[in-house]
């Protein structure tokens, strides 16, 4: 397997030289072909402490008003994502309703602290990501593909992986829950973006079986990664 090369830049500048107060939020246009994630660099990212950013609003909100982008203009074979030592997570699903939908993947360098150690991975990988790292968008047509081809769904349909959603209503110890899972070696993730937006952003105007398709290939994307 290959590894997985992470190039960091200072907290203060990107590669070009541009500070992350002069940057803009978003994500370039340019998608990738079948079976590619395009590469960008992360630029500008909110680090404000609550589920929607700077802005007041609702958890699950499109990751354009949270992280900001610049293309390397290079492509990479999806499967590296799932290469040993990759520091990649998937972090958000965008325009779910639209024609071409598809995945944001961020790298983080302390992966293992951003699950182990954050209370809500959605704000937490905000957090926790450095300027400068790589961030890899693909279609959902390819993630899906890829979940197929590489048979990452087998362990599910087998029984060998048993998965389970804790869903609750806040302030009733669930936080206390994914620590003590994780205590026990279970893998837990609490809160991540992509779920977020399918439960507060999609749900209520997402044919049911769309949202099914694509909460089950984030959902074992997520764990493979």
């Amino acid at each position: 397997m290959s590894e997985t090369v992470i190039e960091v830049h200072n907290n203060e500048c990107d590669s070009a030289g541009k500070t992350e107060e002069s940057a803009q939020y978003g994500i370039p246009d340019r998608r990738a072909p079948q079976g590619k994630a395009a590469v960008f660099n992360l630029v500008k990212v909110d680090r404000a402490d609550t589920p929607s950013g700077r802005i007041p609003g609702s958890p699950g909100g499109s990751v354009f008003q949270l992280l900001g982008c610049q293309d390397t203009g290079a492509d990479v074979d999806f499967g590296t994502i799932f290469d040993f030592g990759s520091n990649f997570i998937l972090y958000s699903i965008e325009d779910l309703n639209g024609a071409a939908p598809f995945c944001i993947f961020l790298e983080i360098g302390a992966k293992e602290q951003l699950i182990c150690e954050e209370a809500f991975i959605d704000r937490g990988a905000r957090s926790v990501a450095q300027l400068g790292c790589k961030v890899l968008v693909a279609s959902l047509e390819t993630v899906e593909a890829h979940v197929k081809t590489a048979k990452l769904n087998d362990a599910i349909d087998t029984g060998k992986f048993n998965l389970s959603v804790v869903w609750n209503t806040g302030r009733c110890g669930s936080t206390l829950m994914h620590k003590a899972l994780l205590a026990l070696h279970v893998g837990s993730f609490s809160e991540p973006q992509w779920l977020d937006q399918l439960c507060f952003s999609y749900s209520h105007n997402t044919d049911e079986s769309i949202l099914a398709l694509a909460l089950k290939a984030c959902w074992v994307t997520d764990i493979h990664c």
